[in-house]
């Protein structure tokens, strides 16, 4: 019997939602179209996997079924770039400063971050450089200790956090801050080139004014 598994089960609602999404949202013409295609591929791939292994209880089946949704995670924050509107507002980008200069300066934040010198900014910095690949890395690592049927299980716990960050993405529209004009913006350039007073702060880095 044909059976998804639940991290698939994320995955199809996650690009049924951005379908739906793509026709309430003021896009582009082609873009809606474009979209509900591509997805349809993807939920196909997900049936016709499923669809196969249930007649056939090979390995490689399972092995697909279990990386199959690793290109799809770039492709889900791919499909964001699309509804991004075509001219920016900046209306949110003030508030992400806002909330910056609390966390980082009004909170201590800067200084917890920077005591250790570059060391600190230099692990975050490669942390988020590394975040896709971590679930191939992690998925490989289950592999290699043979827990592959652990795989869904982790594919849950990492799909929830992508996915769910993706899907708030439409609703604000923001510039990385290279882009986007506003005083006191800088693109968070890595460490150690990263100047003492530039520290990363989430979305945003706040670079204080000499």
């Amino acid at each position: 019997m044909m059976r998804l598994r639940r991290s698939e089960w994320l995955l199809v609602a996650y690009f049924a939602y951005t379908a739906v999404l793509a026709h309430l949202l003021p896009l582009p013409s082609h873009v809606p179209a474009v979209t509900l295609g591509v997805n349809l591929a993807v939920v196909a791939g997900f049936a016709l996997l499923a669809w196969a292994h249930s007649l056939r209880e090979r390995r490689w089946f399972a092995t697909l079924r279990d990386w199959y949704p690793a290109p799809l995670m770039l492709l889900a924050y791919r499909e964001m770039g699309w509804f991004a509107p075509a001219h920016h507002t900046h209306q949110y980008e003030p508030t992400w400063v806002a909330w910056d200069r609390i966390l980082l300066n009004d909170w201590g934040l800067r200084g917890a971050i920077e005591s250790l010198g570059v060391l600190l900014p230099s692990v975050l910095e490669l942390s988020y450089s590394l975040v896709y690949a971590i679930a191939p890395f992690a998925m490989a690592m289950l592999y290699v200790y043979g827990k592959h049927e652990r795989v869904d299980r982790f594919l849950i716990i990492f799909l929830t956090g992508i996915l769910a960050a993706y899907a708030l993405f439409p609703y604000f529209p923001s510039e990385p801050p290279a882009g986007s004009g506003e005083p006191g913006l800088t693109s968070s350039g890595g460490p150690p080139a990263a100047p003492r007073g530039s520290v990363p702060g989430g979305f945003l880095t706040v670079k204080e004014p000499r």
